[in-house]
């Protein structure tokens, strides 16, 4: 950290008469061993906060930073505010690099669900509405009317504080086909550099090479995952983060043309009803003020839900008839835990050099992550690794180093009926208007369905016996994250929301980012597609804005 940039943010806070108790809600007293250092993290939660720029962002997860970075490297001013808190020095750091977290897997997925938040919740009590609790949805079953297990973060970095960074391409059967002159080659070689990828992250892995090879000789298509991740030693992973696409400016203290608002609500866009947005408005959660911020462009990348919310909340695209919020589709989900059987053990032993050793697997070694892509042979994305949250602490009489998890991501058809409304009555935890989830699956999903189960079953009985407790299953629908198409990306406006450049239909200012625009059905993780999607939309910005062409992205 440079003392001097720290001491001169320090001694303009103090020259602002601000006081302690101020200067200490902008910075992070950071302590070592040898010192205490005041790390200001930048003067965007102050109320002198600028009243207008050229881009304002709603949302500041990995969809949103990626915007950001394009456009200030367009010298374009970018404010960007976020209802969520600041986890990491780092804006948007993925939680996944702190050492101890890699070192305790067991540990890191409690941290994952304290930052998970129910999105809406039937409550005994009907009278009591706090914090999701929502008297108008479906009780939770695992069939029925609802996505019980629906999620919600808030947080600087959104989802990508802690995801699992897998970014595989999506399979021809998964692709948007319009139009027809998107590059997707090109783009998903710019998305992919931006998120870091890397398909060698576990080569290192005894485990990883064994099962990969046992597997791939038993007829199953598995190989490396393509990752948003670079391994750094034996030991460590540095993995992507909504900070890695922001560079610099994801640093504290940064004085560029990015403003990160933290824990601030974007409560509503305002608009003339001519089709051009002017202004947002905006209320600082914790000091419970609001303010009025003016711009030439908007971006709403705040998440699946909270992107349709805040267009609602708006009076955008809320016509009788509006694809907002409709065709909401998912991932269906299946998992279980693996103890590895014997044999497959002492292969893993000898791969390490450590065959008859009583520590047959070294301590260091990497955990496997290996997967099968998606295609019309494959309609599932199935994945073998050793970090999800889902699945209860092992108990510490069980060795981790023997443990698999599997996780199958279904396929689920869009479905106009499958969609949110919002209460008028009922606010969510943030104070918008609270959702309601109408979801169901189709035959053809429950279908598709119990043969990924039966897949992921084949899987497992040739890796071991499963760890009891976490015996194969279907999970509860929401739990894989990935709900999109509640703002679809689509060529007719009666059956979607945003254009293919993600510009609002009829809003001519209005863009939107994130995993909510994806309009297909697929099940290969989205977040790559999310984010080429996101580069051609900030270009077509950029070259609205200031003539410039930043790349090539249509043939």
């Amino acid at each position: 950290m440079d003392a001097a940039r720290v001491f001169v943010k320090a001694l303009l806070l103090w020259k602002r008469r601000l006081t302690l108790a101020e200067i200490a809600s902008t910075c992070v007293i950071l302590t070592t061993e040898n010192e205490t250092v005041l790390i200001a993290i930048g003067e965007d939660s102050l109320s002198e906060t600028a009243d207008t720029c050229d881009v304002f962002i709603v949302g500041g997860g990995i969809a949103a930073c990626t915007f950001a970075r394009i456009l200030v490297d367009a010298k374009l001013h970018v404010i960007m505010a976020d209802a969520g808190a600041q986890h990491s020095l780092r804006a948007g750091e993925n939680l996944k690099n702190f050492k101890t977290n890699q070192e305790d897997v067991a540990q890191y997925g409690g941290t994952v669900r304290g930052l998970l938040f129910p999105a809406s919740k039937r409550p005994a009590d009907p009278s009591y509405t706090h914090n999701a609790l929502n008297p108008h949805q479906a009780e939770d079953k695992l069939e029925g009317n609802h996505l019980p297990a629906a999620v919600v973060a808030y947080a600087v970095g959104g989802m990508a504080i802690h995801w699992t960074c897998a970014i595989p391409r999506f399979d021809a059967s998964e692709m948007i086909g319009f139009p027809k002159d998107i590059d997707w080659s090109n783009l998903y070689q710019s998305a992919e550099g931006r998120l870091n990828l890397h398909i060698d992250v576990h080569e290192p892995s005894a485990r990883h090479q064994v099962l990969r090879r046992v597997l791939v000789d038993s007829g199953f298509k598995f190989e490396n995952t393509p990752l948003a991740a670079q391994r750094i030693n034996e030991e460590y992973v540095h993995y992507t983060g909504a900070d890695t696409v922001l560079g610099d400016l994801a640093e504290p203290g940064h004085n560029g043309l990015l403003t990160i608002l933290r824990e601030h609500r974007v409560t509503e866009l305002r608009h003339n009803g001519t089709g051009v947005v002017q202004s947002v408005l905006v209320r600082n959660l914790r000091e419970k003020k609001d303010k009025v911020i003016h711009a030439k462009w908007f971006i709403v990348a705040a998440g699946w839900v909270h992107t349709a919310q805040v267009l609602h909340k708006s009076g955008i695209y809320t016509h009788k008839g509006s694809a907002l919020g409709r065709y909401l589709t998912d991932h269906t989900f299946t998992s279980c835990q693996v103890v590895l059987k014997k044999e497959i053990v002492e292969l893993i032993a000898e791969e390490a050099g450590t065959l008859g050793s009583p520590l047959p697997i070294p301590r260091n070694d990497p955990p496997p992550h290996l997967h099968v892509k998606v295609s019309q042979e494959h309609p599932w994305h199935s994945m073998i690794f050793r970090e999800a949250f889902q699945f209860d602490p092992l108990t510490p009489d069980v060795d981790e180093r023997l443990i698999v998890d599997l996780k199958w991501f279904g396929i689920i058809d869009p479905n106009e009926d499958n969609h949110m409304t919002f209460e008028r009555d009922v606010s969510d935890r943030i104070g918008m208007p609270q959702p309601t989830f109408h979801f169901t699956l189709g035959q053809d999903d429950k279908d598709r369905e119990h043969k990924m189960l039966i897949d992921m079953q084949n899987v497992a009985y040739r890796l071991g016996n499963y760890l009891p407790g976490s015996e194969a299953k279907r999970v509860p629908l929401g739990t894989a994250t990935h709900t999109m198409g509640a703002t679809r990306m689509g060529e007719d406006k009666s059956t979607s929301v945003v254009d293919s450049y993600s510009k609002v239909w009829d809003t001519d200012n209005l863009y939107v980012g994130g995993n909510c625009v994806i309009p297909t059905a697929n099940a290969s993780n989205p977040t790559l597609t999310t984010i080429a999607l996101a580069i051609r939309s900030a270009e077509e910005i950029v070259r609205r804005a200031t003539g410039k062409v930043l790349a090539q992205t249509t043939s």
